[in-house]
Order: structure tokens, then C-alpha cells, then sequence
């Protein structure tokens, strides 16, 4: 009796649902008639759990890099866009640029020989590319001059993130090192501190177009191509029109990229042909400025505008180099890089921060900002997170 209420009871293997054995005439019938109208066998579905199906459908090894960047990206926004929204006024400095937008406009956007500020008849040499972008911005749209000098600065220093991410992705090894160098960036306080203040309206654009150009320059010499010699041209123009500082910047980072992966003869004619297209683009300004006011105030630019000593340099040997409040996390883990980047044989980032030092010591925490971050991203990803 037992046994034959266990035969008559339905088991469930793995999800599917079999029949205990029958007689031989019954299977008969069975193969018979599902054959006939091709029955499949009864199927239970086993419910997954939602999370698992999704967990199977995203493509996560895809997504969790463009999430990562994403929330790099966001909390470099706040921490720059902070500042400014809870300010009304331009921050820190400004004055003069705001006296030269406003020169400008009143000149009909020729450029004016001197600058009104302090009725000082200071020379209008300055690059004058930001100047015209913010006088048409006041000119057409509903921002006043002052808003132009809170969010424009804010603007530019937002997409120079993106420019780091387009080099970074160049110069590193593709995920994790990549991610941890854009994070790095996004929050060390000199990749921005002095871009997105009111003097932020030529020191911002000058950085983006600076590392645009750089970006370009690296892709002209291991890939070669037109398009990169054509980019690489228009973004070191637009450098010198924006901030001479960024043009010196530009000028020997570029030499060292040329140094690491460019020393090739066709490379040397394409840095010719960059450098005439750079110097044909903004010959409109320079040359309007020298035949004005002659060398003067070129030579007045390579000022440091502090007497040079040896605190700049110790600021190097004592390895000050993010200004962290606290314990320097950053400049920890830029430090495993550099020497992950030396056991290498990989010199080009150290050597930029210590050639960004020797040659632009004023300005120098803000360069070194870009090689530092990426050896963070190495420290990170070779040695935190190997």
C-alpha cells in the first residue's frame, strides 16, 4: 500500500517536475500521445530572487568603472561648485580682469592700448581670449559681468577634470589606476583652489586648454595622424590667447612628452608644425602687443612676482606638495607611486614634478597637481589595492 501510494506521488528533481515509473502499456501511451501532439515535459520555474536577475542582466564589469568615474566627478563638482554658490561675489581676486572686460567692451572689442584699472596706464598685454569670451557672455545673455567672474572660472575648472580623465587615460593602464587618479585630482585643493576664484577667468581656461594640448600632443606622437597634429595646434593656440603662465606650463610639459615617447624625426617635424600653427593663431594678439608696447611687457611676465629663495625649494625637499590640513593622504600614497614609477624605470612622472618645480616654482603646486595625481592612481591601484 505504501509502496504504492510512493509511486503515485509526484517527485520534484532540479526544478522539473518527473512521474514516478508507470507500466509498460501506460508508457506506451504516454510516447504515443506526445508524440502525437508533442507535449513537453511539465516545467516548474524556479523564482529568482529580483536582485539576482538584475545582478545577471547589468553588465557590471562595464558599469562599475562609469559609476566610479561618475561619483569621482560629482564630488569634484561639490567640492569646487561649494565654494562659489555659497558666495555672492567673485572670490578672492578679479578686479583687474573685470576692468579690462569692461575696457574692452567700451573699445568695441578692438583691443585698448592701456587698462583703466587704477587710471595706472597699465599696458593692455594681457591674453585677451577670456576677456572677449566674458564681454560677449555680459553682452547676451542675462549674467551680469560679476555673475561671469563667479561661474565661468567654476565652469572651466569642471571640464579641466574631464581633460584629465582624456590624458590619464592615455598615460596609465585602463580601470582601477585611472579611476584612483581622477578621484585624486578631483579632490587635491590645488588642481583648483586658485582656478575657480575671480582671477580663475584666464587661470581656469589656460589649465584646460593647457592639458587638452598635452592630451593632443601625446596622441600625435604614438599614434600620429592629422587630426591629433590639427587638435594639438587649435588647444596651444588658444593657451597662449588665454594665460602665459599655462603657455610656459604647455611649453615644458610638452617637452617632456616629446622626451618620454616622441624622439623620432617625423616627431620633430610635427612639434615644428605645432609650434608655427601656434604662434600663426595667436599672432593677432602678440603682435599687436609688441608692436605697442615692444618686449616690455613680455619680459615683465616672466617675473615670479616674489623674491626667489630657498624656501621654494625646500618646499620640494620637504615633499610639501598638497597643502592637506590634516595628515596627507595624497601626497602618501603619490609617494608609493613614485617609487612604484621608479623601480620601473618609469621617469616621466617624477621628473614632471620636479621639473615643474625647477622651472615654475610660483605656480608649481598647481602643475605637479596633474603628474602627482596620476602616481596616486598608481600607489593606489599597484600598491593599496594590488
Amino acid at each position: 500500500m505504501r509502496e504504492r501510494e510512493r509511486r503515485s506521488t509526484p517527485r520534484v528533481e532540479t526544478g522539473v517536475l518527473t512521474r514516478p515509473r508507470t507500466e509498460p502499456g501506460q508508457r506506451f501511451l504516454d510516447g504515443f500521445f506526445r508524440q502525437a501532439l508533442a507535449w513537453p515535459k511539465a516545467q516548474v520555474t524556479v523564482a529568482q530572487p529580483r536582485l539576482e536577475r538584475w545582478d545577471r542582466a547589468i553588465p557590471w564589469e562595464r558599469v562599475a568603472p562609469l559609476l566610479a568615474f561618475g561619483g569621482t566627478l560629482a564630488l569634484g563638482a561639490y567640492l569646487r561648485g561649494i565654494f562659489v554658490v555659497t558666495s555672492d561675489f567673485p572670490l578672492n581676486d578679479g578686479g583687474l580682469f573685470y576692468a579690462m572686460v569692461r575696457d574692452l567692451q567700451r573699445s568695441g572689442y578692438v583691443l585698448p592700448a592701456t587698462t583703466s584699472y587704477n587710471d595706472a596706464g597699465i599696458p593692455f598685454a594681457y591674453p585677451p581670449l577670456a576677456f572677449y569670451l566674458a564681454g560677449i557672455l555680459d553682452s547676451l545673455t542675462p549674467l551680469s559681468l560679476i555673475d561671469i567672474l563667479r561661474f565661468f572660472p567654476l565652469a572651466f575648472s569642471l571640464l579641466t577634470m574631464f581633460a584629465f580623465v582624456g590624458l590619464a587615460r592615455a598615460l596609465l593602464k585602463p580601470g582601477l589606476p585611472v579611476v584612483a587618479a581622477t578621484a585624486a585630482f578631483a579632490l587635491w585643493l590645488r588642481s583648483f583652489n586658485w582656478e575657480i576664484v575671480g582671477g580663475g577667468l584666464t587661470r581656469s581656461p589656460g589649465f584646460l586648454f593647457a592639458l587638452l594640448s598635452l592630451h593632443q600632443l601625446y596622441l600625435l606622437y604614438t599614434r600620429q595622424g592629422r587630426r591629433h597634429l590639427v587638435l594639438a595646434s587649435v588647444f596651444s593656440g588658444l593657451t597662449v590667447l588665454t594665460h602665459l603662465e599655462a603657455t610656459w606650463f604647455l611649453a615644458f610639459s610638452g617637452l617632456l612628452v616629446f622626451l618620454a615617447v616622441g624622439r623620432s624625426r617625423q616627431a620633430v617635424i610635427d612639434s615644428a608644425i605645432v609650434a608655427g600653427a601656434t604662434l600663426a593663431l595667436s599672432s593677432p594678439w602678440w603682435l599687436t602687443v609688441l608692436l605697442r608696447h615692444g618686449l616690455s611687457p613680455f619680459r615683465s611676465a616672466t617675473d615670479l612676482g616674489f623674491a626667489p629663495d630657498l624656501g621654494i625649494d625646500l618646499g620640494l625637499l620637504r615633499l610639501q606638495l598638497t597643502e592637506e590640513p590634516f595628515f596627507p593622504m595624497l601626497r602618501a600614497i603619490a609617494l608609493l607611486g613614485a617609487l612604484v614609477c621608479v623601480r620601473r624605470r618609469w621617469w616621466f612622472l617624477p621628473a614632471w614634478v620636479i621639473v615643474a618645480f625647477a622651472l615654475d616654482p610660483r605656480k608649481a603646486l598647481t602643475w605637479s597637481s596633474v603628474p602627482l595625481a596620476m602616481m596616486a592612481g598608481i600607489g593606489i591601484a599597484e600598491v593599496v589595492l594590488p
